[in-house]
């Protein structure tokens, strides 16, 4: 596991502690996700001319709000 999917899962969930059996069935979706679209993201964030540090922040936020989204057992 990157060192930013770490980060990313950390964020998904920072109120509870993490099952030492790993992430749960939805965290590894919206993981693999990430994993599959962050660099696709990037590019095109980097392209419109957003600094990259911005770019970062904007991608994981999106995936947080995902997460929520579908944690809240809204449509996929």
């Amino acid at each position: 596991m990157s060192a930013l999917t770490t980060s990313l899962l950390a964020r998904l969930a920072p109120t509870r502690v993490l099952n030492p059996a790993g992430p749960t069935r939805l965290e590894q979706q919206v993981i693999a996700l990430f994993d599959q679209l962050r660099t696709p993201l990037l590019r095109y964030l980097l392209s419109i001319r957003v600094p990259l540090a911005d770019a970062e922040e904007i991608v994981q936020e999106a995936f947080l709000l995902l997460f929520s989204h579908l944690l809240a057992g809204k449509n996929q």
